[in-house]
């Protein structure tokens, strides 16, 4: 007993284990959860409602080894409790988030009712898509916001989740492979309607529309792959750029290029709004896989 007991003092005394980019990050996140259990966003009200970046912020902590998410369960749980959050803020990238976050997280949770809700959202022949239409097989946003109407736009980064999601999905393999650009690389969107989005000018391929096509398609990089962003766009889509380049092709130049931008309580922030990587639950959560995905 005596023996039990020392030990079990020794114990009480030990040392917690260093701090590391990736846990110091795990612990920003989970340090901005609401008392509700969501995470909403403090930079833009877009994304107030915590609908779709509480399943992302979940998705994000996801890629963290067990151990260091081990003293965050309690929250982590009461996050995965809230899912799904009904509402109109990216409703598609929010599905598939939700049942991205559960399956990583609380394996024994039932998805089948949000995969069947994802797999409706996807432009098919179901919901009035003919195979012909560049859309077919994308999915959008799935919201009608009066000041935004690109969100009707099916593009590569959503179906990239939804196929995730899924575990892969033939019609939208027909969808990036429309998506393909002339001259190599893949587009944003195959679609003539929404061409102006594509960020490297209509019918150019560029590196992070051709990191998520090959998500879609399940195929390895090759020099398409390293078709670079107009400088413009480069440094806005800083964080998420290194994340699909890890999904894709995992680099340890993408992680040290992350870590030199990690502040000091742990997250990461972009100074640059245009793509909302200001929010540092946005900014953080992509370099936290992107970190993850890397090591």
């Amino acid at each position: 007993m005596r023996i039990a007991a020392l030990l079990a003092v020794l114990g009480g005394c030990a040392s917690p284990p260093p701090a590391t980019p990736v846990s110091r990050a795990v612990d920003f996140l989970v340090s901005r959860q609401a008392p509700d259990g969501l995470w909403k966003s403090d930079t833009t009200t877009v994304l107030g409602s915590g609908q779709a970046l509480t399943p992302f912020v979940l998705y994000a902590l996801s890629h963290a080894s067990p151990e260091t998410l081990a003293p965050h369960r309690k929250a982590i749980d009461r996050g995965l409790d809230r899912l799904p959050i009904s509402g109109d803020e990216y409703p598609s990238y929010a599905l598939a988030l939700s049942i991205l976050a559960l399956h990583r997280l609380r394996r024994s949770a039932d998805t089948g009712p949000l995969d069947l809700a994802l797999r409706a959202r996807q432009l098919t022949e179901d919901n009035g898509w003919s195979e012909s239409d560049p859309e077919y097989g994308g999915w959008d946003h799935g919201t009608a916001m009066p000041k935004k109407p690109e969100c009707r736009r099916p593009d590569v980064s959503v179906t990239a989740f939804a196929v995730e999601a899924l575990g892969g999905n033939a019609k939208a393999r027909r969808f990036a492979e429309r998506c393909r650009a002339p001259a190599g690389g893949y587009l944003f969107t195959p679609s003539r309607l929404w061409e102006h989005q594509n960020k490297a000018g209509p019918g150019i391929g560029y590196e992070t529309a051709t990191f998520d096509a090959l998500r879609i398609l399940g195929a390895s990089p090759t020099s398409d792959a390293g078709l670079a962003l107009p400088e413009e766009w480069r440094e806005a889509l800083f964080f998420y750029r290194a994340f699909v380049r890890s999904k894709v092709r995992p680099d340890p130049a993408t992680a040290s290029a992350v870590l030199a931008r990690q502040n000091p309580d742990g997250s990461f922030r972009n100074p640059v709004a245009l793509m909302k990587e200001d929010d540092p639950l946005i900014a953080t959560g992509l370099a936290l896989a992107a970190l993850c995905l890397c090591r």
